[in-house]
C-alpha cells in the first residue's frame, strides 16, 4: 500500500500497524521465557537486546541511505524482497526441521 501511494498525507492511517508491533514487543519477554529454558534465559535476553540496539542504530543509516538513492517509496518497497527471503527460509528451515511446511506457499 505505501509503495503505491502518492500522497504522503493518506499514508498515516496505515501506522495503526505500529500499535500491533507495540503489543508484540509488549509481550516479548514472556515469549522469551517460553522459548528459551531456564538456564539459556539470560542468553536469551541478551540477544534479543542485541538485535533491538543493532536495529535501532542501523535503521536510520539505512534508510538515510536509501532515501539519497531515491523517494520515500523505497523505504518501503525495499522490505518485499526482505519479506520473501524471510518466508522462504521460514518454510526451507521449518521443512527440513520437522518435515511440514507450516505457512503460506509464496
Amino acid at each position: 500500500m505505501c509503495v503505491v501511494n502518492v500522497f504522503l498525507d493518506a499514508d498515516t492511517f496505515a501506522r495503526s500497524a505500529r500499535f500491533g508491533a507495540a503489543a508484540i514487543n509488549s509481550v516479548n519477554t514472556a515469549l522469551l521465557r517460553i522459548i528459551y529454558p531456564k538456564q539459556q534465559l539470560g542468553r536469551g535476553m541478551g540477544i534479543n537486546a542485541f538485535v533491538v540496539a543493532v536495529s535501532i542504530a542501523a535503521g536510520p543509516t539505512f534508510a538515510s541511505a536509501i532515501l539519497s538513492l531515491g523517494s520515500w517509496h523505497w523505504l518501503f518497497a525495499v522490505n518485499i524482497p526482505i519479506c520473501r527471503c524471510r518466508v522462504y527460509f521460514r518454510n526451507f528451515l521449518s521443512s527440513s526441521e520437522s518435515g511440514k511446511n507450516f505457512g503460506p506457499e509464496i
